[in-house]
């Protein structure tokens, strides 16, 4: 991803995250990595299209997804792999966003699946994009990552379980872990075969 300037490091530190159309440069997502010591948060900056998000997965993926955070696309995509392209919205996705997601969506008659984080904003994020996309008469499916612990909430925490980072997730054991991962794919697999029908 660094070779092909997808992720790289500003001259202040932060991590830019490049928001690319097939090979034209739609903007970024610029993300601290430490907090401001005054207001505790890390810097966030978006440039550019707000119809794009950073996105990874291949062109001719059979589905979509959407979640809140370029890391979440990042362990999204090696969860899932190139079956799904995945793109993140920052936060509450905005209304260009997800009309440029039902374009694409309609276009090759692809489900949108909504993999936000399984928390209350995440809830809110999903509500928001289910009642855009559906009113475009576009195949919506809920994704939520797995609740395997109290403290698990995103892709990221699934992945990093999977690969035996444990310890932020105490008393759970390697066989939840590894079950949770293989729902979660089995999921994906069954939809992507039997893609869900247009809500009316």
């Amino acid at each position: 991803m660094h070779a092909h300037n997808l992720i790289y490091a500003n001259k202040f530190g932060a991590v830019v995250f490049s928001k690319f159309e097939l090979d034209t440069w739609k903007g970024a997502t610029i993300r601290g990595i430490k907090p401001n010591p005054i207001t505790g948060k890390e810097f966030q900056q978006q440039i550019g299209s707000k119809s794009h998000g950073f996105t990874l997965g291949s062109p001719n993926a059979k589905a979509l997804a959407i979640v809140e955070s370029p890391l979440e696309v990042i362990s999204y995509n090696e969860i899932f792999g190139q079956q799904v392209r995945v793109t993140s919205s920052s936060g509450i996705p905005s209304p260009e966003l997800l009309a440029n997601l039902a374009t694409q969506a309609t276009a090759k008659n692809l489900p949108v699946l909504l993999a936000f984080d399984n928390d209350i904003a995440g809830e809110r994020h999903a509500q928001v994009s289910e009642t855009s996309l559906t009113s475009a008469k576009v195949k919506v499916e809920r994704q939520p990552p797995p609740a395997f612990h109290q403290a698990a909430k995103g892709w990221n925490d699934l992945l990093r379980a999977q690969r035996g980072f444990l310890w932020h997730y105490k008393h759970v054991a390697v066989q939840t872990v590894k079950e949770a991962f293989q729902a979660a794919q089995t999921w994906l697999q069954k939809l992507i075969q039997e893609p869900p029908a247009p809500k009316k």
